[in-house]
């Protein structure tokens, strides 16, 4: 097992298992969590005893997201805005991401335990199979402060169900996932990473250059189908939109961005999704 600073990385039986290990923080997605990911696919990818690799989070969250944490800043102090180019930069490293995903030679599964919320749901969506515990709870929240993910959902689900998702920032919990098409399997919470690995260890018995262009064929028919396109449109939206989501205002005309620099993220979190509890 390689300890690194926010993952861990094991191979056994053909199978590498990373691990997102941010339990204080849900495991939302730092830069530096970032890199591990890409750091340990790229590893799993290289390594010729590899034959399918496992993505999983330790403690409640397989990924709550973005961390927007942020430095910490004096009470009503608002954040630094970020101009339309820099946001475009950052959804072109987005789009860097969900091409790690496809081109890898080997399936990934993802193991989610918990939440996955937001880019942590992206994370999810980007593997090429979800095992759910019946713990888990899938969303994009961000809509309700006027925020968006470039997402590959309306390629996995039917598209009213991507529309409900995308449109509401409802989170729907694993038996709907698996209802819609969402997760492949639901299994009991205490049992995730035994079938998880179980089903990885089934594709690790296929033979590799048979699995690698299966895997590609399916990918290349997404991507002629206008995957790569869809995609690069979408993070081109999601932009534009985090430029503005300055202005988001509750439904009782409450600013959000003013909310979170005079009270914190929490009290930022409860406005955003308070009225959506009832």
């Amino acid at each position: 097992m390689n300890q690194l600073e926010v993952t861990t990385y094991e191979t056994a039986h053909r199978v590498a298992t990373i691990t997102m290990n941010r339990p204080e923080r849900l495991n939302a997605l730092s830069p530096q969590l970032w890199a591990e990911i890409d750091q340990g696919l790229a590893a799993a990818d290289a390594d010729p005893e590899v034959r399918s690799v496992v993505l999983t989070g330790n403690g409640r969250a397989f990924s709550a997201g973005i961390d927007m944490s942020g430095p910490a800043l004096p009470p009503g102090q608002p954040r630094p805005r970020r101009g339309l180019n820099e946001w475009y930069e950052a959804e072109m490293e987005g789009e860097r991401r969900h091409r790690r995903f496809r081109d890898m030679t080997k399936p990934v599964i993802a193991a989610v335990n918990g939440f996955s919320l937001a880019w942590g749901f992206e994370l999810a969506v980007m593997c090429d199979f979800i095992i759910a515990s019946d713990q888990a709870r899938f969303g994009a929240p961000e809509i309700r402060h006027g925020s968006t993910v470039g997402t590959m959902l309306p390629w996995i689900v039917p598209v009213q169900h991507a529309r409900y998702l995308m449109y509401t920032g409802d989170i729907i919990d694993a038996q709907e996932a698996h209802r819609i098409g969402l997760a492949l399997r639901v299994v009991p919470h205490d049992r995730l990473p035994e079938e998880a690995h179980r089903f990885a260890a089934r594709l690790a018995m296929i033979p590799p250059l048979a699995l690698k262009f299966n895997k590609r064929s399916i990918d290349g028919s997404m991507d002629m189908a206008g995957l790569r396109n869809s995609l690069e449109y979408a993070h081109l939206a999601a932009a534009i939109c985090h430029t503005l989501q300055y202005e988001a205002e509750t439904p009782d005309g409450r600013n959000l961005e003013q909310i979170r620099s005079e009270h914190g993220l929490h009290a930022f979190i409860d406005a955003r999704d308070g009225p959506f509890r009832t």
